[in-house]
Protein backbone atom coordinates (compact mmCIF):
# COMPACT_ATOMS: atom_id res chain seq x y z
CA UNK A 1 0.00 0.00 0.00
CA UNK A 2 1.27 3.54 -0.88
CA UNK A 3 0.08 7.07 -0.53
CA UNK A 4 -0.78 8.52 -4.19
CA UNK A 5 -1.04 12.39 -4.55
CA UNK A 6 -4.62 12.03 -5.72
CA UNK A 7 -6.45 9.17 -4.60
CA UNK A 8 -4.86 8.61 -0.89
CA UNK A 9 -3.46 5.10 0.06
CA UNK A 10 -3.73 2.71 -3.00
CA UNK A 11 -2.29 -1.02 -3.72
CA UNK A 12 1.11 -0.60 -5.16
CA UNK A 13 0.45 -2.52 -8.54
CA UNK A 14 2.55 -5.76 -7.79
CA UNK A 15 -0.46 -7.85 -5.32
CA UNK A 16 -3.31 -6.65 -3.98
CA UNK A 17 -3.26 -5.58 -0.44
CA UNK A 18 -4.75 -7.62 2.27
CA UNK A 19 -6.04 -7.35 5.77
CA UNK A 20 -2.47 -7.74 7.46
CA UNK A 21 -2.07 -9.87 10.61
CA UNK A 22 -0.70 -8.29 13.75
CA UNK A 23 0.44 -9.00 17.07
CA UNK A 24 -1.93 -9.00 20.10
CA UNK A 25 -1.93 -10.69 23.77
CA UNK A 26 -3.65 -13.57 24.25
CA UNK A 27 -4.59 -13.74 28.05
CA UNK A 28 -5.69 -17.52 27.75
CA UNK A 29 -2.43 -18.47 27.00
CA UNK A 30 -0.41 -15.29 27.89
CA UNK A 31 1.60 -14.85 24.98
CA UNK A 32 1.71 -12.84 21.80
CA UNK A 33 -0.26 -14.36 18.82
CA UNK A 34 -0.78 -12.79 15.48
CA UNK A 35 -4.57 -12.42 14.00
CA UNK A 36 -6.24 -10.71 11.46
CA UNK A 37 -5.97 -6.52 11.71
CA UNK A 38 -9.95 -6.39 11.71
CA UNK A 39 -10.66 -9.02 14.27
CA UNK A 40 -8.00 -7.74 16.70
CA UNK A 41 -10.16 -3.96 16.23
CA UNK A 42 -13.23 -5.74 16.35
CA UNK A 43 -12.16 -7.34 19.91
CA UNK A 44 -10.97 -4.11 21.47
CA UNK A 45 -7.19 -5.19 22.38
CA UNK A 46 -4.82 -2.95 21.90
CA UNK A 47 -2.64 -2.78 18.34
CA UNK A 48 0.86 -1.20 18.17
CA UNK A 49 0.45 -1.33 14.55
CA UNK A 50 -2.04 1.18 14.22
CA UNK A 51 -0.85 4.49 13.57
CA UNK A 52 -3.76 6.26 13.54
CA UNK A 53 -7.30 5.65 14.40
CA UNK A 54 -9.49 3.77 12.08
CA UNK A 55 -13.01 5.83 10.52
CA UNK A 56 -15.28 3.01 11.26
CA UNK A 57 -19.24 2.26 10.87
CA UNK A 58 -19.58 3.65 14.33
CA UNK A 59 -17.92 7.38 13.94
CA UNK A 60 -19.95 7.91 10.58
CA UNK A 61 -23.26 6.64 11.84
CA UNK A 62 -23.08 9.06 14.77
CA UNK A 63 -21.88 11.95 12.69
CA UNK A 64 -25.37 11.12 10.00
CA UNK A 65 -27.54 10.47 13.11
CA UNK A 66 -26.87 14.13 14.22
CA UNK A 67 -27.87 15.94 10.56
CA UNK A 68 -31.29 17.72 10.51
CA UNK A 69 -33.46 15.47 8.16
CA UNK A 70 -33.40 18.58 5.29
CA UNK A 71 -29.35 17.52 5.06
CA UNK A 72 -30.17 13.87 4.38
CA UNK A 73 -31.66 11.90 1.65
CA UNK A 74 -32.22 8.53 0.41
CA UNK A 75 -29.68 8.45 -1.82
CA UNK A 76 -27.11 9.43 1.01
CA UNK A 77 -28.34 6.89 2.74
CA UNK A 78 -27.67 4.09 0.49
CA UNK A 79 -24.02 5.41 0.07
CA UNK A 80 -23.83 5.02 3.44
CA UNK A 81 -25.51 1.78 3.95
CA UNK A 82 -24.58 0.02 1.09
CA UNK A 83 -20.94 0.79 -0.24
CA UNK A 84 -19.02 2.79 2.18
CA UNK A 85 -17.68 -0.34 3.89
CA UNK A 86 -15.34 -0.93 1.46
CA UNK A 87 -14.04 2.24 1.99
CA UNK A 88 -14.10 1.89 5.65
CA UNK A 89 -12.50 -1.46 5.29
CA UNK A 90 -9.86 -0.29 2.98
CA UNK A 91 -8.82 2.63 5.42
CA UNK A 92 -8.81 0.15 8.66
CA UNK A 93 -5.57 -1.73 6.59
CA UNK A 94 -4.35 2.17 5.98
CA UNK A 95 -4.43 3.02 9.42
CA UNK A 96 -1.28 1.00 9.95
CA UNK A 97 0.47 3.02 7.04
CA UNK A 98 -0.80 7.03 7.61
CA UNK A 99 1.72 9.18 8.92
CA UNK A 100 -0.43 11.21 10.82
CA UNK A 101 -4.73 11.70 10.88
CA UNK A 102 -4.75 14.75 8.77
CA UNK A 103 -3.10 12.51 5.57
CA UNK A 104 -5.36 9.29 6.74
CA UNK A 105 -8.53 11.23 6.19
CA UNK A 106 -7.96 13.10 3.55
CA UNK A 107 -7.01 9.28 1.76
CA UNK A 108 -10.74 8.31 3.18
CA UNK A 109 -12.40 11.20 2.10
CA UNK A 110 -11.16 11.26 -1.67
CA UNK A 111 -12.34 7.92 -1.79
CA UNK A 112 -15.61 8.35 0.02
CA UNK A 113 -16.60 11.43 -2.33
CA UNK A 114 -16.17 9.12 -5.07
CA UNK A 115 -19.24 7.20 -3.96
CA UNK A 116 -20.97 10.61 -3.97
CA UNK A 117 -24.66 10.48 -5.46
CA UNK A 118 -25.15 12.00 -9.35
CA UNK A 119 -27.82 14.23 -8.29
CA UNK A 120 -26.63 17.76 -7.29
CA UNK A 121 -28.65 18.70 -4.57
CA UNK A 122 -28.04 15.06 -2.53
CA UNK A 123 -24.13 15.07 -4.27
CA UNK A 124 -24.27 18.28 -2.02
CA UNK A 125 -25.72 17.33 1.04
CA UNK A 126 -23.10 14.22 0.67
CA UNK A 127 -19.99 16.56 0.35
CA UNK A 128 -21.22 18.46 3.61
CA UNK A 129 -21.60 15.07 5.90
CA UNK A 130 -18.02 14.10 4.85
CA UNK A 131 -16.85 17.78 5.72
CA UNK A 132 -18.09 16.97 9.17
CA UNK A 133 -16.74 13.85 9.22
CA UNK A 134 -13.77 15.14 8.67
CA UNK A 135 -13.95 17.60 11.56
CA UNK A 136 -15.34 15.54 13.76
CA UNK A 137 -12.36 12.39 13.43
CA UNK A 138 -10.03 15.20 14.04
CA UNK A 139 -11.66 17.23 16.65
CA UNK A 140 -12.28 13.71 18.44
CA UNK A 141 -8.50 13.47 19.24
CA UNK A 142 -8.07 17.09 20.31
CA UNK A 143 -7.06 18.67 17.16
CA UNK A 144 -8.57 22.23 16.87
CA UNK A 145 -10.78 22.61 13.58
CA UNK A 146 -13.43 25.42 13.00
CA UNK A 147 -17.07 24.56 14.16
CA UNK A 148 -18.18 26.07 10.86
CA UNK A 149 -18.19 24.10 7.11
CA UNK A 150 -16.89 26.22 4.58
CA UNK A 151 -17.27 26.15 1.10
CA UNK A 152 -13.69 25.78 0.32
CA UNK A 153 -13.43 22.87 2.17
CA UNK A 154 -16.78 21.46 0.46
CA UNK A 155 -14.94 22.14 -2.88
CA UNK A 156 -11.43 20.41 -1.99
CA UNK A 157 -13.75 17.48 -1.44
CA UNK A 158 -16.45 17.59 -3.95
CA UNK A 159 -13.21 18.68 -6.73
CA UNK A 160 -9.98 17.75 -6.25
CA UNK A 161 -7.37 15.16 -4.67
CA UNK A 162 -6.52 13.76 -1.66
CA UNK A 163 -3.64 15.77 -1.52
CA UNK A 164 -5.60 18.63 -1.90
CA UNK A 165 -8.17 18.10 1.06
CA UNK A 166 -5.11 17.34 3.26
CA UNK A 167 -3.67 20.65 2.57
CA UNK A 168 -7.46 22.59 3.02
CA UNK A 169 -7.57 20.64 6.41
CA UNK A 170 -4.40 21.03 7.99
CA UNK A 171 -4.63 25.01 6.86
CA UNK A 172 -7.86 25.20 8.61
CA UNK A 173 -6.09 23.40 11.99
CA UNK A 174 -3.52 25.42 12.00
CA UNK A 175 -6.00 28.57 11.85
CA UNK A 176 -5.00 30.23 9.01
CA UNK A 177 -7.23 32.85 8.07
CA UNK A 178 -9.39 32.03 5.32
CA UNK A 179 -8.13 35.00 2.44
CA UNK A 180 -4.85 33.21 3.12
CA UNK A 181 -5.44 29.50 3.47
CA UNK A 182 -6.82 30.15 -0.32
CA UNK A 183 -3.75 32.33 -1.36
CA UNK A 184 -1.83 29.45 0.29
CA UNK A 185 -3.99 26.23 -1.42
CA UNK A 186 -2.21 27.97 -4.92
CA UNK A 187 1.62 27.70 -3.53
CA UNK A 188 3.77 25.10 -3.30
CA UNK A 189 4.49 25.82 0.80
CA UNK A 190 4.06 23.28 2.90
CA UNK A 191 1.76 23.57 6.49
CA UNK A 192 3.74 22.60 9.82
CA UNK A 193 1.16 19.69 10.51
CA UNK A 194 0.40 21.07 13.97
CA UNK A 195 -0.41 19.36 17.67
CA UNK A 196 1.47 15.74 16.07
CA UNK A 197 2.55 14.97 19.70
CA UNK A 198 -1.74 14.46 20.50
CA UNK A 199 -2.12 10.54 20.72
CA UNK A 200 -4.05 9.79 17.29
CA UNK A 201 -4.55 6.10 17.75
CA UNK A 202 -7.62 6.52 20.59
CA UNK A 203 -11.02 4.90 19.92
CA UNK A 204 -13.76 7.22 18.98
CA UNK A 205 -16.79 6.52 21.61
CA UNK A 206 -19.92 7.32 19.19
CA UNK A 207 -21.35 10.00 22.04
CA UNK A 208 -18.73 11.88 21.92
CA UNK A 209 -18.70 12.07 18.53
CA UNK A 210 -22.45 12.91 18.01
CA UNK A 211 -21.88 15.49 20.60
CA UNK A 212 -19.19 17.41 18.20
CA UNK A 213 -21.15 16.94 15.56
CA UNK A 214 -24.08 18.39 16.73
CA UNK A 215 -22.28 21.53 17.33
CA UNK A 216 -21.19 22.14 13.63
CA UNK A 217 -22.91 24.14 11.09
CA UNK A 218 -22.30 24.87 7.56
CA UNK A 219 -22.04 28.87 5.73
CA UNK A 220 -22.28 29.33 2.16
CA UNK A 221 -19.78 32.07 2.08
CA UNK A 222 -15.49 31.76 2.96
CA UNK A 223 -15.41 34.33 5.39
CA UNK A 224 -15.51 33.49 9.40
CA UNK A 225 -17.76 34.94 12.26
CA UNK A 226 -16.88 38.38 13.19
CA UNK A 227 -16.23 36.75 16.58
CA UNK A 228 -13.74 34.58 15.23
CA UNK A 229 -10.81 36.60 14.04
CA UNK A 230 -8.68 33.38 14.06
CA UNK A 231 -10.45 32.29 10.92
CA UNK A 232 -10.22 35.57 8.70
CA UNK A 233 -7.74 38.27 7.69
Amino acid sequence: MRFDPQEGYVDTGFRRTHMPLVSVYDHASKEMIQVRLNEAYRAGVAIAELNVTPIRKELLDAVKHSLNPSNWDGDCERITNNQLESVTWWHLIAATHAPDPFVYIASFTYQAAQLTPKEPESAERFYQYLARVVTVYLKSHGYYMPDTIYPLFIEAIANTSATRIDKVIKGLHTQIGIGSLKKYLNSYVQLNEGQINITSNKRIAPNDASTIAEQLNVTDVDKAPKNNENEDD
